[in-house]
């Protein structure tokens, strides 16, 4: 489990790369500083990943 705190200091790096808080949640750190939420779901059998 990742705190609060790795979460907001995560900086940019040569590639992008995912910090997983748990439950489906993942944070995406790209080159440019920039992040995106991720949230893996299956629903009805499906796989799906919500952008938040």
């Amino acid at each position: 489990m990742i705190d609060e705190a790795a979460l907001l200091a995560a900086g940019p790096r040569d590639k992008p790369y995912k910090l997983y808080p748990g439950n489906g949640l993942y944070l995406i750190v790209q080159p440019n500083g920039a992040k995106w939420w991720r949230y893996n779901v299956r629903r009805n059998g499906i796989n799906t990943t919500l952008s938040l």
